[in-house]
């Protein structure tokens, strides 16, 4: 009962809506860095993108993934861990459709501050 459940409550409007709400959680923290001055690329797609904090342009292969900073990612995360947002520190980000317009609105805001916080303190 519970498959057949979920299986019905994925539509194609529930598919547009985390589409449209990771998008917006893309553009924000693209956003937030720039505006900051803080290096970093958010590639992917909207359900599911990586951060690649220190990469001027998006990573084509694994070289290119050697230069993340990851000192200064996992020491964002935990910024943002502090503040009440999970993030896993290999830069993955995950969208499900749980993360509704408030929960995108929140995470941008608590990822402003800590991207403050963590470049206040030398760390990005």
């Amino acid at each position: 009962a519970a498959t057949a459940a979920t299986l019905k409550a994925l539509t194609p409007a529930l598919f547009a809506q985390i589409a449209e709400n990771g998008t917006r959680l893309m553009e924000g923290l693209r956003r937030i860095f720039a505006d900051n001055r803080v290096t970093a690329t958010v590639t992917g797609f909207p359900q599911v993108f990586h951060v690649g904090l220190g990469l001027a342009e998006p990573a084509r292969d694994y070289r290119d993934l050697t230069r993340i900073n990851r000192a200064g990612y996992v020491a964002l995360t935990t910024e943002m861990l502090y503040r009440g947002l999970r993030c896993l520190e290999r830069g993955a980000w995950f969208l499900s459709s749980a993360h509704g317009p408030e929960v995108i609105d929140e995470t941008l805001a608590i990822a402003a501050e800590a991207v403050k916080a963590v470049k206040a303190a030398g760390r990005i």
